[in-house]
């Protein structure tokens, strides 16, 4: 099985394209822990948004749902791009 293009490519798109509402694929990431605190944690990328921020440009964010092995549960949460790692390894088989 060859490499499906990825939608939407990392890192996001440049702002003045839209982002396809459904992706191709699911999209597997690390989450950088918020300043202070060490570790990544694993996560999946549900969707991506613009999000504005006055006269700055618009950032984007994804929906991302979190592992979180130290408590056994998971999280679904809207993060910035910058937070974000993608895991990088070959498809399986």
């Amino acid at each position: 099985m060859g490499d499906l293009p990825v939608r939407p490519p990392w890192p996001p798109p440049a702002l003045d394209r839209p982002v396809p509402a459904t992706p191709e694929r699911t999209r597997h990431v690390w989450v950088r822990a918020p300043l202070g605190r060490a570790g990544a944690k694993q996560g999946l990328v549900v969707t991506w948004r613009q999000v504005a921020r006055g006269p700055a440009p618009a950032t984007w964010q994804a929906l991302v749902v979190v592992v979180d092995d130290r408590y056994e549960s998971i999280s679904i949460d809207w993060h910035h791009a910058a937070e974000l790692e993608p895991v990088r390894t070959p498809p399986p088989g």
